[in-house]
C-alpha cells in the first residue's frame, strides 16, 4: 500500500524535487498543488496520509493553512518546512500540532523523507491507540442476528426479552452498541439505563432513568394517554411527571402505601403504551449491580412483552452474581422468559482479524496466538495489552508498517488483569493517579470539582490532570455542561480503589460524604442514600452515626415508594453503622423495621434471621412489649404462613411472649394470641386454638384499633378454618374488606375478598 502526499508549495522547482525524492522510496504517491485553498480542496476530496505545507515564504499564510488543516483533519499529519533561523514560526507550527523538517543551507531532501516516515508513523500509532480507545468490532455475527431479529419482531408486536451474559470486557457493551444502531436505523426510540457499583444510587434506579428519558420524548398529551390512571403511582418513582402533568402529587405522610404490584402494573403498562407510539429498545447495562426494586420490576416487566412494541435487551456479568443473590435470584427467573445469549471470548482466528482491524495489516499468527492464549479471546485484555505494547515501545511504526522489538514468544506480555492494569496505569504521573484514585472513592462517574476539594488543588490543575488520563484512555469525558468524567472501565475504577490504604479510603469517603451534605443541602433528601453509602465507609463514630441517620431516611423513603428489598438494606446498613452494644432499644427496632421489610420484599429466611437478633436483643432488654413485638415479627407477616408447618419454636416464642405480658386488654396482647391461634391451626390444639382466636377478637374489639381488628380477623380465617365456621368466616371477611376500604389499604382489601 502507497501512502498519498500533498505538497502545498508555489515553488514549482522545489516542490518538484521533494516530489521526485518521494518517488524514488518507491511506497509513495505524490500531488502538487500551488496555491493553499486548492490543497484545501484536495484535501476534502481525496484520501491523503500526509500534507506538506512551505513556511519559507508567506510563513503568516502558511500557518494559517496549517491551522486550518487541523481544524478540519485533526489526524491527518502535517509537515512544516521551515528555515534553521525562524524560530518563532517553527513555534507556531509546532503549537498547532505540525512535524517541523528544517531546512539548513538549502539541504533539506534526506530530513524532509526522515519527517515525511516519522511523521506518518506517530501518526499511524495516535490512530491505533484511538482505535483502540474507541473498540473495534469483531464477530458476534450469531448472537447480533438474534438480537436484530428482535428488534425486527417489536416493529411487529412482537417484544422480546434478551439476555447477554459474560464476563467483564467481553465485548456485552459493543455489542449492544451495534443493536441500538440497527435499531435507530429502523426508527425505533433506544433507551439506554446503566447501574453503577458501590454507589448509593435510589430504589428503581434503572427505572427512573428509563422514565425520565420516556418523559422527554413525550408529549403532555401523549403522557396522559400513556399512564392513564396509573400516573400517581408511576410519580412515586418519579415525581417529575406530576410536575409535568401539572398534578399534585399526594406527599402526605398518611398517605396509603401503594401495593407494589399496582406500581409495576402502572410502569409496566406506561412503557408498552408508550412503544405503540414508537416502537422501542431499553438496553439495561450492568444489570449485576442493579437494586433489587429494579430487578422485580424488570421480571414484571419480562412477563408481559408478548405482544409488545418494546425490546428489553439486559447485560450482565455472570461472575459478579456469585455472592449477589438478590441479582442471581432475578436472572434465573428472565432466563425462564427471556432469551439467553452467553458471550465467550473471541476465536484465534477472530483475534487475528482483530489484530488486522487495529493495525490494518497482517499479524503474524505467532504473535496473535500468544495474544489469544493470555487473554482467552477477551477484546478488551487484547486492546489494553496491544495499548501498552505501543505506550512501552514494544511495538512501534516505522513509517511503513508496525514492527515488534522483540519476538512474539519474547514480548513481555502481562499474564492477569491486575498486571494489564498496573502497567497501563504506570505511565501517568504520580498526581495523575492520585487524582484518578480520589475519582474511584467518588464513583464510577465523578466531577472536576469533587476532586478538586478532596485533593486540595485548584479545578483547573484536576482538569488538566484528567486530560492527560483521558489521553491514556483509563477515562473519558461525560457529554454535557457539566465538568464530569467516567472510567472507561469498571475494572480500572476498581483496580485504583482497591489499592488505596484502607485509612486513606475511609478519610475520602468521610470528606466526601461532607462535600456532599454542602452542595446538596437545598435537596438531601434526594441524596440520603449516597451519604450514607460514603459514611459508613468511614471509621470515625460521628461519622458512622451520619451512616445510620441517613440509610434510615433512606429505608423511610423507600418504603413509600414501595421498594422493600431497598428499604430492608437500608435498614441493615443502618445496623451496620451501630457500635455492638450501643443503645440496645434502637437497635431492636431497627432489627423490627428490617424484619418487617424482609417479610414484605418475600425474603422469608432473612426476615427471621433479623427477627430472631430482635428477641434475643428484647431478652436482654428484659422488654416486655419489645418481646412480642419480635415474637410477631419472628412469626411472620405473611397471611396464612403459620398454617404450612407446625413450628415449635415458633409457637414457643409466642407462647414466651405471651406470658411475659400482663394480662390486661392490650392490642400487643391481642395480636400475640390471634397469631399464636393462627400458628395452632394444623396443630392437636383445637380447642386450645379457638379459644385463643375468640379471646383474640374480643380484646381487638375491645381496643377500638381498626389496626389491631384488621390483623387478628386476618388470623381469624385460619385459626376457625372448620366446616362448621364457615359462615362466620365469611362474616368476618366482609368485615376486613369494609376495614381495609375505610383505611384505603389494597392489600387487606384483597385478603378479605379473597377469604
Amino acid at each position: 500500500m502507497k501512502h498519498r502526499v500533498l505538497i502545498i508549495m508555489s515553488d514549482r522547482q522545489a516542490a518538484d524535487l521533494l516530489g521526485e525524492s518521494l518517488r524514488r522510496e518507491g511506497d509513495f504517491e505524490h500531488t502538487i498543488v500551488g496555491q493553499a485553498d486548492t490543497g484545501l480542496d484536495q484535501i476534502g476530496e481525496k484520501a491523503f496520509d500526509c500534507v506538506v505545507i512551505d513556511g519559507r515564504r508567506a510563513a503568516g499564510d502558511a500557518l494559517e493553512v496549517v491551522a486550518k488543516v487541523k481544524e478540519k483533519w485533526r489526524h491527518l499529519p502535517v509537515v512544516f518546512l521551515v528555515d534553521g533561523e525562524a524560530t518563532r514560526i517553527a513555534l507556531s507550527a509546532l503549537q498547532h500540532g505540525a512535524y517541523l523538517c528544517v531546512v539548513q543551507d538549502g539541504a533539506y531532501v534526506v530530513s524532509f523523507l526522515r519527517c515525511v516516515r516519522e511523521a506518518l508513523a506517530k501518526n499511524e500509532t495516535a490512530r491505533t491507540i484511538d482505535r483502540l480507545a474507541r473498540g473495534v468490532f469483531i464477530g458476534r455475527a450469531f448472537e447480533k442476528q438474534i438480537l436484530n431479529e428482535a428488534v425486527d419482531g417489536c416493529l411487529e408486536s412482537r417484544g422480546r426479552l434478551c439476555l447477554l451474559e459474560g464476563e467483564a470486557g467481553v465485548g456485552k457493551t459493543s455489542l449492544a452498541k451495534q443493536v441500538d444502531a440497527y435499531a435507530a436505523g429502523r426508527d425505533l426510540r433506544v433507551v439506554w439505563a446503566r447501574c453503577h457499583q458501590r454507589e448509593g444510587a435510589p430504589p428503581y434506579w434503572l427505572w427512573m432513568q428509563i422514565l425520565r428519558a420516556a418523559l422527554q420524548d413525550s408529549s403532555v398529551d401523549d403522557l396522559r394517554d400513556d399512564l392513564g390512571s396509573g400516573w400517581r403511582a408511576v410519580a412515586q418513582v418519579l415525581p417529575e411527571i406530576a410536575e409535568r402533568l401539572s398534578e399534585q402529587p399526594n406527599t402526605s405522610s398518611a398517605a396509603p402505601e401503594p401495593a407494589q404490584i399496582l406500581l409495576f402494573d402502572a410502569v409496566t403498562s406506561f412503557l408498552i403504551n408508550s412503544a405503540r407510539r414508537r416502537p422501542t429498545l431499553i438496553v439495561l447495562d450492568d444489570v449485576h449491580w442493579a437494586d433489587r426494586s429494579s430487578l422485580l420490576l424488570l421480571e414484571y416487566l419480562g412477563r408481559e412483552l408478548a405482544n409488545a412494541s418494546l425490546v428489553v435487551l439486559c447485560a450482565f456479568r455472570d461472575g459478579d452474581l456469585l455472592g449477589n443473590e438478590p441479582a442471581a435470584k432475578a436472572i434465573a427467573q428472565l432466563r425462564r422468559y427471556g432469551r439467553m445469549l452467553r458471550l465467550q471470548g473471541l476465536t484465534e482466528g477472530e483475534t487475528r482479524e482483530l489484530l488486522a482491524a487495529v493495525s490494518h495489516q497482517k499479524v503474524p499468527a505467532t504473535f496473535a496466538q500468544a495474544l489469544y492464549e493470555n487473554t482467552g479471546g477477551n477484546p478488551f485484555f487484547i486492546e489494553e495489552i496491544l495499548q501498552l505494547l505501543i505506550e512501552e515501545g514494544v511495538l512501534f511504526h516505522d513509517g511503513v508498517r508496525w514492527t515488534a522489538r522483540a519476538n512474539p514468544e519474547q514480548m513481555p506480555i502481562p499474564r492477569s488483569t491486575s498486571e494489564i492494569l498496573k502497567r497501563r496505569i504506570a505511565p501517568v504521573s504520580a498526581d495523575c493517579r492520585r487524582a484518578l484514585a480520589i475519582g474511584a472513592v467518588v464513583g464510577r462517574q465523578f466531577s472536576v470539582d469533587a476532586v478538586a476539594h478532596l485533593s486540595g488543588e485548584a479545578s483547573e490543575r484536576i482538569c488538566e490532570l484528567l486530560d492527560r488520563a483521558a489521553e491514556a484512555g483509563l477515562i473519558a469525558r461525560v457529554r454535557g455542561p457539566v465538568r464530569d468524567f467516567v472510567f472507561s472501565q469498571a475494572l480500572v475504577r476498581s483496580f485504583l480503589y482497591d489499592e488505596l490504604r484502607t485509612s486513606v479510603r475511609a478519610e475520602l469517603h468521610r470528606r466526601f460524604g461532607e462535600y456532599l451534605e454542602v452542595i446538596y443541602a437545598g435537596e438531601i433528601d434526594a441524596h440520603v442514600a449516597l451519604l450514607a453509602h460514603h459514611f459508613l465507609r468511614t471509621s470515625d463514630t460521628g461519622s458512622q452515626a451520619k451512616a445510620h441517620r441517613y440509610a434510615l431516611r433512606a429505608a423511610a423513603q423507600a418504603s413509600v415508594l414501595p421498594a422493600h428489598e431497598d428499604a430492608a438494606r437500608h435498614f441493615e446498613t443502618a445496623l451496620k453503622a451501630m457500635a455492638p452494644g450501643v443503645d440496645a432499644p434502637q437497635r431492636l427496632e431497627v432489627l423490627l423495621q428490617a424484619s418487617e421489610s424482609w417479610w414484605r420484599a418475600g425474603d422469608t429466611k432473612r426476615a427471621r434471621e433479623l427477627a430472631m437478633l430482635a428477641v434475643e436483643t428484647a431478652r436482654v432488654l428484659r422488654s416486655p412489649d419489645g418481646l412480642a413485638r419480635a415474637a410477631l415479627a419472628h412469626a411472620g407477616l405473611l397471611q396464612g404462613f403459620g398454617v404450612v408447618v407446625f413450628e415449635e419454636d415458633v409457637v414457643r416464642i409466642l407462647e414466651e411472649a405471651l406470658d411475659g405480658l400482663e394480662e390486661r386488654d392490650s392490642g400487643l396482647r391481642a395480636r400475640l394470641m390471634g397469631r399464636l391461634a393462627e400458628e395452632l391451626t394444623f396443630s392437636n390444639q383445637g380447642a386450645r386454638r379457638q379459644a385463643l382466636a375468640r379471646q383474640a377478637l374480643e380484646m381487638a374489639r375491645r381496643s377500638g384499633d381498626a389496626m389491631v381488628l384488621a390483623l387478628v380477623l386476618r388470623n381469624m380465617h385460619w385459626a376457625l378454618w372448620t366446616p362448621e365456621e364457615v359462615n362466620g368466616r365469611l362474616q368476618l371477611a366482609d368485615e376486613l374488606v369494609h376495614l381495609a376500604v375505610a383505611s384505603r389499604d389494597p392489600s387487606m382489601e384483597f385478603e378479605g375478598h379473597l377469604f
